[in-house]
């Protein structure tokens, strides 16, 4: 799960653009990279998720309190495993 909290800013994070704009993408995880998809998780599976964040980082309740915007939530769809050199120059 990706949480687009902001560390409690008004403003949303740019990367909950870019996921919304291109939800296919990467992740890396212990020095390893996947391809995901990232979806928008909405209504109660949204809220049974952020709840789940809350309970496991309460600083995410004071987030949402501080920023006074809904905080997005996303899930990625992690898929096969990929080497670093096929990643996409960044550059």
């Amino acid at each position: 799960m990706f949480i687009g909290s902001n560390a409690g800013q008004a403003k949303v994070s740019g990367w909950v653009f870019n996921a919304r704009a291109n939800p296919e993408g990467f992740v890396e995880v212990d020095g390893q990279h996947f391809r995901a998809q990232f979806v928008k998780a909405t209504d109660g599976d949204r809220d049974e998720l952020y709840a789940r964040l809350v309970s496991i980082w309460k600083a995410y309740a004071l987030y949402e309190q501080n920023a006074e915007r809904y905080i997005p939530v996303f899930r990625a769809i992690v898929a096969e495993a990929v080497l670093a050199s096929a990643l996409p120059s960044m550059g």
